[in-house]
């Protein structure tokens, strides 16, 4: 669903694969789900403890174009923004991936060097070998997230002289 894309993006929700939940603001997940085309139906609140503080809740909501139905499931953690949340649209849940975050630990390398790193370089910074790089790299470049400039300059790092690739330094 491109509103949920949208979040993730926009790094709004993050996914913890070792908790198999996404951490973000539950409004946040709610308010693109409704966007989306979802109505709320219902909505549950859970507070404990003595100061009965929200711990967690629940919403759902219907497409009334598809009869899909969204589930959003959380477990409040500290600020609203750092809440487990679990979605489920028509009995799929919606989990992210671990490259996700592998993929923007590279593209916020390759952001902040101003899109002008070697492999080395982006390995440094975000702890991984150049050969994973180079993967990674690979894979963003076949899914378009990293312009054609990026792969023509991994080419040439990689190049020998014998290499097509191989532009001398005069």
């Amino acid at each position: 669903m491109q509103q949920l894309d949208d979040l993730q993006q926009r790094g709004v929700m993050c996914w913890r694969a070792e908790d198999q939940a996404w951490v973000a603001d539950p409004q946040e997940v709610v308010q693109a789900l409704t966007t989306g085309g979802f109505q709320e139906y219902r909505r549950e609140i859970a507070k404990g403890g003595r100061d009965r503080a929200t711990s967690g809740g629940m919403w759902q909501g219907l497409d009334p174009r598809t009869g899909a139905v969204a589930t959003v499931i959380w477990v409040a953690h500290g600020m609203p923004s750092e809440s487990h949340v679990f979605i489920e649209i028509d009995g799929r849940h919606i989990e992210g991936s671990a490259w996700a975050e592998i993929d923007a630990a590279v593209l916020d390398a390759l952001a902040t060097g101003g899109g002008r790193l070697t492999l080395a370089q982006i390995a440094k910074r975000t702890g991984m070998s150049e050969d994973a790089v180079r993967s990674v790299v690979s894979m963003l470049a076949e899914q378009g997230k990293v312009p054609e400039a990026i792969q023509l300059f991994e080419a040439l790092e990689t190049a020998d002289e014998l290499s097509p690739a191989f532009c001398p330094l005069t």
